[in-house]
């Protein structure tokens, strides 16, 4: 970020006015909408979203009769998203430098709980593009909130609109009367106070001046504290990522809405039924042409008798719905293996290979949340030492070890593997024992640990007749026979 960026609050003259919130806001209402149908989706919230698109493509008479056969139980997106956000999946390694300042860090992210929320972070940015993490300070402890786009407009810089001039979040609260009440709260780097619903400036308690408290720091050091912005992916000429991921949302859509009429097919599956037919509907209401009436509704006129005959093949509607699945899930790097709606057993080699693309993806991920951590080190520096908290020195910098993602391995291939490898000589049965139990770190605590364990063996042998060779070899040898067969 250039250190000669122009915000406009920092001038007087030039900052943002109520009138310019009001539109802005306005403006803003179709893309936050379209980011909360994409966050109540990734919530697993889809039942909503479905009848919504049920009622606009059928009649009411139909709707009434699909609605009870809502399938929400194939959420394409959120599965997706599961298997891509995998950075936290194991704690990283953290170090900060002077090492002094490491127990001042290491308590306050056990406060807040850091693994356990940036695994949602990354969640959250793979479905949603974008997110904005607050730090906050409340009751004396440092926490960070995690702003999704539905939640916040933003003002982009004029020169450059991936820089903030200043943001606003939406903001709800109770008034005296227990009614929901809808009010802002206005952050740039210099500004901070709340704007009503009437989109009025009102003072926030303690901040009378409506001073960002990190103003002077802003300024000195050209940032906007508290905040640090997470973008999926490069941004040209916008903040917001609007479409990416868009097909993967009207797939989710599509595949519910297909799992539904499947379902509502099932009492469909009648033939050869006398009914009554005519071509004027005689009940009351209104029908749109653009949409498709039930075959059930023919039961329900008046008219000449006729026979119906309708049949379809469910299998031939299912094998479609998990064609599509798999589709959408190829666009997304991961294989049908791992998007089988069916469970089945696979080598551990397969499972790798499966496994190979959303490792690229996790690495590409990684890129983007050690600049995320690094900025977030720094904003929770700058409010520990703000708000007058055991001080982290100013030079004090973030280096993160993200942990390699377990892979799952089948035991008798990792064994076999090893035994090669105590045969060439690349390894010891005592290196194994220090690889199955990490807190023993010498070759004597290891081979302490096999004399204990091959003593254990010869005395359970000896007292009750076993013979631990062929019993392995006897496994071995079944497992081979099952392998050829």
């Amino acid at each position: 970020m250039s250190n000669f960026i122009f915000r406009r609050d920092e001038i007087e003259a030039f900052q943002i006015q109520e009138a310019e919130m009001r539109i802005k806001c306005k403006s803003d209402t179709e893309r936050r909408t379209e980011s909360f149908e994409r966050k109540n989706i990734l919530r697993d919230n889809l039942r909503s979203i479905i009848h919504t698109q049920l009622a606009l493509m059928f009649t009411p008479q139909t709707y009434e009769d699909m609605k009870h056969y809502v399938d929400a139980t194939n959420n394409v997106m959120r599965r997706v998203m599961r298997e891509i956000s995998t950075v936290y999946a194991s704690e990283p390694m953290r170090a900060i430098t002077p090492k002094s300042n490491q127990k001042r860090y290491e308590e306050i992210m056990q406060a807040i709980g850091m693994d356990q929320k940036l695994q949602t972070a990354n969640f959250a940015l793979n479905g949603l593009n974008d997110i904005i993490l607050q730090v906050t300070v409340m009751g004396g402890t440092i926490d960070f909130n995690i702003l999704t786009p539905d939640m916040v407009t933003v003002f982009e810089n004029k020169d450059n609109p991936q820089v903030l001039d200043a943001l606003m979040i939406e903001d709800a609260y109770c008034d005296e009367n227990g009614q929901m009440q809808r009010q802002w709260i206005y952050w740039s780097p210099t500004r901070h106070f709340i704007v009503d619903r009437d989109f009025r400036k009102k003072a926030i308690s303690g901040n009378e001046e409506m001073v960002n408290p990190y103003a002077e720091q802003n300024i000195l050091n050209d940032k906007f504290y508290p905040f640090v912005v997470g973008h999926a992916s490069t941004r040209e000429n916008c903040f917001w990522d609007r479409y990416t991921g868009r097909d993967l949302v009207d797939a989710t859509k599509l595949v519910a809405i297909q799992s539904t009429f499947r379902n509502f097919m099932v009492p469909m599956q009648f033939k050869q039924l006398s009914v009554k037919m005519t071509g004027v509907d005689e009940r009351q209401g209104t029908t749109k042409s653009n949409q498709i009436k039930s075959p059930l509704d023919i039961l329900t006129t008046n008219g000449e008798a006729q026979v119906l005959d309708w049949q379809n093949d469910l299998k031939q509607i299912g094998d479609q719905i998990q064609a599509q699945i798999f589709a959408i899930a190829g666009n997304y790097g991961i294989s049908a293996e791992n998007f089988k709606l069916t469970a089945q057993a696979v080598s551990g080699f397969a499972r790798k290979v499966a496994r190979e693309r959303l490792d690229e993806i996790r690495e590409e991920q990684i890129k983007i949340w050690r600049r995320i951590e690094a900025d977030l080190f720094d904003a929770i520096r700058m409010a520990n030492n703000v708000y007058g908290f055991a001080p982290i020195a100013d030079t004090a910098k973030i280096s993160i070890d993200f942990a390699e993602p377990k892979q799952m391995e089948n035991e008798s291939e990792v064994i076999d593997v090893q035994k090669e490898k105590i045969a060439l000589g690349v390894m010891s049965l005592l290196d194994i024992i220090k690889n199955e139990n990490p807190d023993v770190k010498t070759d004597e605590q290891a081979e302490e640990i096999l004399q204990k364990n091959l003593d254990i063996n010869r005395r359970l042998g000896s007292r009750y007749g076993l013979d631990f060779q062929s019993l392995l070899k006897t496994r071995a040898q079944s497992a081979q026979g099952v392998v050829n067969g």
